[in-house]
């Protein structure tokens, strides 16, 4: 305990010492390391919702909670020829999965895991037409064309991937026509529908009870036939130049019984129908230009009702399938469109892809078919030129975040900044403009992953700058050339900036804000998709305790001397001001931080009894 004639003495002693002349300089400390910010500290951040304006259309900004679609090609196969018409797909029994299109000298079968073509079962030359559909190991494949091959072709694919088994032909009719234009399998009951294609009758039936010799049945059908869907028992038909739809009840294979008929393209072509997996809706293409995919609500078949229409670019539609209540859009030179049906009433495009970029008109070219329902959910897309395009389907809600943590630093000092993300999907580029204005004049000095989660990172580069007006957009790629893994789901660090404190630097925190300039917007990119994730600026603060206590006159040089010991005595005892920065008062290093006359008696013990040093600062 200190007694009260020690403070009398101590007090005395240090007006004398006022006035002495000599004094006695401590040398700058060594900077201390920069204090690491967790990530807990940074999550608990304000957010502020970024605000875009004028960026690219292929941007989009999305809240916390968005369910994305992401629709992505992965891959293309060209089959060397040209005459790109109907795709299907299989799965073998263990679970890997083929694309089956139909080529001008052909049905080509291809490994959409290697993107290799491995065979073309041959057809007659020259003949654009092929439609293709599957059932238990086997290819089903009709023709319009007469000749090689042509007739229904079954094809044996439980050889795959070394080879497919062309097992035999056999006419539409039962007799000897080999052409049809479409087919459609019941793969429920087991049963293959044929489009008569100039026979007698519209509609061939075909038992597959034995799948490698398919027997007819029956036939039946409307005038006219260009396109069908078969599925438990129920045929949905396109009627071609007829202008109108048809739903059949084939429960009786012997007497079809027409449920409904509805006139809709009265005005166009009725080119093909497709049925929801409940049947409640169906979509329909017309194959003419400006008339759109339109969604028909069936549940009463008697008053079939026009719910929803959709159009791409071009103003050109070919076929439309729906899988899980997404329609799947072969769009010709607009390419392969995918449309929501949550609400058929209310059709959302959730994404399209131009696989025809030469032009975006009403022509015959670009993509005529497309195969969704894989158990990846790849989806595949013949081009008219005879290449399959291969894409990847996925979802993601997005509850991403990037965070500048807070830092704190000396001036003279590097200090480091880190750039924590939180994301839920996988993650190819980041793209992060940001900025440094702020009073302690920041100096970049350069930005790495060493430590942090995209430490694989290969390209870090900067694609605008504006160091006059401390401003810089630092773009960040896990892939090069395609090779290197997408950065996981996940949070924590994945990039420091690193900055340095000018000497003499003063004045109140330096923020580090998300900042979007010459064309560059914050995004994250997954490699097919970009969006905007929440954003929280940070902080950069100057911590005026530099090195050790005891610097009270604020001296810039951070030395200190007698006049320091002064200013204390006059805060103390002569109601003189506190130090410019108070954490330098606390020489004792006390956890309260409170000034009092232990401090005071630790300095004098410093400068003239050789006593330790005053506490180092403490954040």
């Amino acid at each position: 305990m200190i007694h009260k004639t020690e403070i009398l003495l101590i007090t005395l002693l240090v007006f004398l010492l006022i006035s002495a002349s000599t004094i006695k300089a401590v040398p700058n400390p060594e900077p201390s390391e920069t204090p690491q910010i967790s990530f807990e500290d940074f999550m608990q951040a304000t957010e502020v919702r970024i605000k875009v304006e004028d960026q690219s259309s292929n941007v989009i900004s999305n809240d916390a909670g968005d369910t994305l679609y992401f629709f992505c090609p992965t891959g293309t196969v060209s089959m060397g020829t040209f005459g790109g018409t109907d795709v299907w797909g299989w799965v073998d029994p263990d679970g890997k999965e083929y694309g089956i299109m139909g080529v001008s000298g052909g049905i080509a079968f291809i490994d959409i895991d290697a993107s290799s073509h491995i065979q073309t079962i041959p057809f007659t030359p020259g003949c654009g037409w092929r439609d293709i559909k599957t059932y238990q190991h086997y290819a089903y494949a009709v023709s319009e064309c007469g000749g090689l091959n042509d007739g229904i072709i079954v094809m044996d694919m439980q050889y795959l991937p070394d080879s497919v088994k062309l097992i035999n032909t056999f006419p539409i009719d039962g007799g000897s026509y080999p052409a049809s234009h479409n087919l459609s399998i019941d793969t429920i009951k087991g049963y293959l529908y044929a489009e008569g294609f100039g026979t007698g009758a519209s509609i061939f039936v075909h038992s597959l009870a034995n799948p490698e010799a398919p027997s007819i049945v029956s036939a039946f059908g409307p005038e006219q036939v260009h396109d069908m869907y078969a599925m438990n028992d129920t045929v949905y038909v396109a009627q071609g130049g007829m202008g109108k739809f048809s739903i059949w009840d084939l429960s009786n294979k012997f007497s079809a019984q027409l449920l409904t008929t509805f006139p809709g393209a009265p005005s166009g072509y009725a080119h093909n129908i497709w049925p929801t997996a409940d049947g409640q809706y169906v979509g329909t293409t017309e194959e003419t230009g400006g008339k759109t995919v339109k969604f028909w609500d069936r549940s009463d078949l008697s008053n079939m009702q026009l719910v929803g229409e959709y159009i791409g670019p071009n103003y050109l539609a070919h076929n439309v399938q729906i899988f899980d209540r997404k329609a799947y859009i072969s769009h010709y030179e607009s390419g392969i469109a995918v449309v929501d049906l949550k609400d058929p009433a209310n059709p959302v495009e959730l994404a399209i892809y131009d696989n025809y970029p030469n032009d975006d008109g009403q022509n015959y070219n670009g993509c005529w078919g497309v195969f969704e329902a894989l158990p990846s959910r790849r989806i595949l897309a013949s081009n008219r030129n005879g290449t399959l395009w291969i894409f990847k389907e996925k979802t993601g809600v997005i509850n991403d975040t990037i965070t500048f943590a807070d830092a704190f630093g000396e001036a003279g000092t590097k200090i480091r900044v880190q750039v924590n993300v939180t994301n839920g999907i996988d993650l190819k580029i980041l793209v992060i403009p940001f900025s440094w204005a702020g009073p302690l004049n920041l100096i970049f000095d350069s930005a790495t992953t060493t430590g942090t989660r995209a430490e694989f990172f290969e390209e870090l580069k900067y694609t605008a700058k504006d160091d006059n007006n401390f401003r810089r957009a630092l773009q960040m790629s896990s892939v090069v050339q395609g090779v290197s893994p997408l950065l996981p789901p996940g949070s924590g660090p994945v990039a420091n900036l690193w900055f340095t404190i000018p000497f003499g630097a003063v004045g109140g925190p330096n923020p580090i804000v998300i900042t979007s300039f010459n064309n560059k917007f914050l995004k994250f990119d997954q490699g097919c998709y970009q969006y905007v994730p929440e954003y929280n600026n940070g902080l950069v603060t100057l911590s005026c305790c530099q090195g050790q206590t005891g610097n009270m006159d604020g001296d810039i040089l951070d030395e200190v001397t007698i006049n320091d010991l002064t200013a204390l005595v006059s805060y103390m005892f002569k109601s003189g001001p506190a130090a410019i920065c108070p954490a330098e008062a606390n020489i004792d290093g006390s956890p309260d931080g409170e000034v009092n006359i232990v401090d005071l008696t630790k300095f004098v013990s410093y400068f003239f009894k050789n006593g330790a040093p005053p506490a180092g600062c403490s954040k």
